[in-house]
């Protein structure tokens, strides 16, 4: 017996690739014994690949196809039924099914190094999801996001180590500038401020320039918000930083004139939150308006400014101070060729001499307005024109004038571009 085993030459399965020894052909526990009744259905047999050695189907002895019962043909429709019916999965859904993509750039971030990208990235899609504002984080949209933000951190990360704090600087504020155009404000400011941060750093290698910028798109940021008083004192820093500077911007113009502009808006802002501009709040409002307008480089800030300030003062009865201020704007709109600012002042100028009884000047004054709207040539501004001349030249010679200014306001009146019945405005006389 031990001489046969011995002797018995070693079996082959070419199917699956694999040669078992002659002492192997006896049923060991490693290869159990079958049951024909397991492998074989009585008329059948099974054909196997001779690459994989995966059984094919069931085929019948005289190579006809095997016929299933009426139940199984039944669940067979169901199935191809409800497969037709599945949506085909996109690239990105399929990528859910696997690795979601936050997952594949978390590990090409972390087995490349950059573990300070990834937890700032981790961080911030946490935050994102709490926040319930997009799809989740594996939509086309936010896996564009993904992909941005992976590459700025990463090139972020490579500058700090080498100290590059100008080029990390570079690399965040174009990640705040991307997120402002996809009204990603929270990221914009987590960039922004990772910036104020990044330009300390270089401020004490060289100089104090990108932090006074940092703070100024700071600034801008938040005033976007409406958080106007947070945004008043990061531009108040700014300010401050570019005193006795001669930094400029990229356009050329000096930090300190744009400081100066910013302030000047961000004061006018926080005087029309305070609700009447004759308030004592809105008044000092307008005075900061008005002053850091006069230290900068924009007159068409300064005369809109000092326009403010004069009807401001004249509302609470101070003719002689909002007619000088009145008298600047004025003269800034009359360099400027703004037609339309100058007759604003002239008319609110004219106001006052009136309410001062002082007709000659603000006939004068009605006069030019009167002009000056004829030269924008909108029939709107001319009709008010017309009737304010018409009134003051009613107080001071009577009904003769008043008409010939009424037929002039008719005139302009008609030309009014809007479907609407034809208002003819009627002025009172007096002794009438």
């Amino acid at each position: 017996m031990l001489q046969n085993i011995a002797t018995s030459k070693p079996t082959v399965f070419p199917a699956i690739g694999i040669t078992l020894p002659a002492s192997s052909r006896s049923h060991s526990p490693a290869f159990p014994a079958c049951s024909k009744s397991k492998l074989e259905v009585p008329g059948t047999f099974v054909v196997t690949s001779p690459k994989t050695g995966i059984p094919k189907p069931i085929i019948k002895a005289d190579g006809g196809k095997l016929v299933l019962r009426k139940e199984e043909r039944e669940l067979q429709k169901k199935r191809q039924l409800l497969r037709s019916q599945q949506p085909r999965l996109t690239s990105d859904e399929l990528n859910i099914q696997k690795n979601s993509y936050f997952h594949i750039l978390s590990l090409e971030m972390l087995s490349d190094g950059f573990h300070e990208s990834f937890s700032e990235l981790l961080g911030l899609v946490k935050q994102q999801t709490l926040r319930k504002s997009h799809k989740g984080p594996d939509s086309s949209l936010w896996n564009h996001k993904l992909e941005r933000l992976k590459n700025h951190l990463v090139t972020a990360e490579k500058a700090r180590s080498k100290s590059h704090f100008d080029e990390e600087y570079i690399a965040r504020h174009e990640l705040a500038t991307f997120f402002q155009g996809t009204g990603d404000f929270w990221l914009e400011e987590h960039f922004l401020q990772s910036c104020l941060e990044t330009s300390r750093k270089i401020g004490q290698i060289s100089n104090m320039q990108r932090f006074a910028e940092a703070n100024c798109n700071m600034a801008s940021a938040l005033e976007r918000q409406g958080l106007l008083e947070m945004a008043t004192a990061y531009f108040e820093s700014f300010y401050g930083l570019t005193e006795g500077q001669y930094w400029e911007n990229v356009d050329g113009r000096l930090l300190r004139a744009v400081a100066c502009e910013n302030l000047t808006r961000i004061f006018s802002k926080m005087a029309d939150r305070t609700g009447k501009g004759s308030s004592d709040a809105a008044l000092t409002y307008l005075l900061k308006s008005y002053d850091k307008a006069r230290e900068g480089d924009s007159k068409q800030s300064l005369g809109s400014t000092s326009y403010r300030l004069g009807e401001a003062f004249c509302e609470r009865g101070d003719s002689d101070r909002g007619i000088k201020y009145l008298l600047g704007s004025a003269d800034i709109c009359k360099q400027l060729q703004d037609y339309e600012g100058l007759g604003n002042a002239c008319k609110a100028i004219a106001t006052a001499y009136q309410r001062e009884g002082e007709l000659a000047e603000a006939e004068r004054y009605a006069e030019l307005f009167l002009q000056a709207a004829q030269r924008t040539g909108a029939a709107e501004a001319n009709h008010a024109a017309c009737l304010t001349l018409g009134q003051i030249h009613n107080l001071r010679v009577g009904s003769i004038v008043v008409y010939l200014c009424q037929a002039l306001c008719y005139s302009f009146e008609s030309t009014v571009e809007c479907r609407r019945p034809l208002f003819i405005t009627q002025i009172r006389c007096n002794g009438s």
